[in-house]
């Protein structure tokens, strides 16, 4: 068992004493750190965008020091 840097994830090995507990932790902070994107609090949706359409990627605009979404095309 140890401590991955600079995550703070926990390993261990399958079927231990205490392996799901571990497991469902690391998940648990993965959720609330890593995967939410509505933690991104410097993103600018313009209000003739309220919603964010498939194939929009946000990219950074200097002048407002914010993401922006802008549609690509493939």
């Amino acid at each position: 068992m140890s401590i991955l840097s600079p995550s703070g994830l926990e390993t261990i090995d399958y079927r231990l004493p205490g392996w799901n507990f571990i497991f469902n932790k690391d998940f648990e902070m993965l959720a609330k750190q890593l995967l939410y994107v509505n933690h991104l609090l410097d993103v600018n949706v313009p209000s003739n965008h309220l919603k964010i359409h498939a194939g929009a990627i946000l990219v950074w605009d200097t002048a407002s020091s914010k993401f922006i979404a802008k549609q690509v095309s493939v």
